[in-house]
């Protein structure tokens, strides 16, 4: 039997703008997964984060480029 428990995190984002290169940090966000990497390339994680960011569309082409893990909160099981 496979263990489907993933950690739950609540991590903070560093989102970017490719053409101005400007950044901002995205607070308090809580995600499922094991490592950086499958959270950071996550699309459903992703569109989270920039709903955070604002609704007007000049969102919608900034890039994830840092994620935080902050602490852990339990265990949960992978819906995605």
């Amino acid at each position: 039997m496979l263990n489907n428990n993933i950690p739950i995190w609540l991590s903070d984002w560093t989102m970017q703008c490719p053409k101005t290169k400007s950044s901002r940090v995205i607070d308090d966000v809580v995600v499922k997964g094991e490592t950086v990497e499958e959270i950071i390339n996550n699309p459903v994680f992703i569109k989270k984060v920039r709903k955070r960011l604002g609704t007007h569309k000049k969102f919608l082409t900034w890039i994830p480029k840092n994620v935080t893990l902050k602490s852990q909160h339990g265990f949960g099981i992978k819906e995605y």
